[in-house]
């Protein structure tokens, strides 16, 4: 899983117009490589802060919202949190499966106490 999130990421960032800017341009093409680490770089953060502080709010509002009363509403709700956290992500230019990676293992240690037995 991860490796194909890394891959869907180098393959993101060595396409973005910002990496090789203009071919004309030898300043430009002097600095790739560190233009590819920086875009990862900031890729990576960004979708482990998304999807990190996503878990936070929706484990948040599962507290608030009390679904223990219902089994099914709270796999609709984890299901939904998911989705949620894959499309911010992508909607921020962040990379959705690694924001969904780290906002699932914060869910499952943080959501379990508030789901029914």
């Amino acid at each position: 899983m991860i490796n194909d999130a890394v891959a869907i990421v180098v393959f993101e960032i060595l396409n973005d117009a910002e990496v090789f800017g203009d071919p004309c341009d030898e300043q430009t093409t002097q600095n790739v490589p560190l233009a590819i680490l920086i875009g990862i770089a900031k890729k990576l953060v960004a979708s482990v802060v998304l999807g990190f502080l996503s878990a936070v709010l929706v484990t948040l509002l599962l507290r608030f919202a009390s679904l223990k009363h219902s089994q099914l509403m709270e796999i609709l709700y984890i299901m939904a949190c998911a989705y949620l956290i894959y499309g911010l992500a992508e909607t921020c230019h962040a990379s959705g499966i690694i924001a969904t990676l780290f906002g699932s293992m914060v869910m499952g240690i943080y959501t379990k106490p508030h789901l029914s037995n």
